[in-house]
């Protein structure tokens, strides 16, 4: 496997599935499969504990204790439409 910072996506040839920088802790806190490549299982295993699975779901442990749903760019492009397109409207200001 090769390093995946958060945002970025790589397609794999199994199945036609494709994995995100979310998927190697999910992995780990599913399963405890780490990645091959050395730096990033390190790089996982140290982060990991700021992260939790929820129903098959990555959450950010956040400030003040709330958990932050971690999403994929595909994902993240359609939360933005729906923020600046759909119920919110022009959200101007804070």
């Amino acid at each position: 496997m090769c390093q995946v910072q958060e945002g970025e996506v790589m397609a794999t040839s199994q199945g036609g599935t494709t994995e995100t920088w979310i998927t190697p802790y999910q992995r780990y806190l599913a399963d405890g499969l780490l990645p091959v490549e050395p730096t990033e299982a390190k790089m996982v295993k140290k982060n990991a504990g700021k992260y939790t699975l929820i129903n098959d779901m990555l959450f950010r442990h956040g400030y003040a204790h709330l958990a932050l749903s971690c999403i994929s760019e595909d994902q993240c492009v359609s939360v933005m439409a729906e923020l600046h397109e759909g119920i919110c409207g022009s959200h101007i200001g804070g």
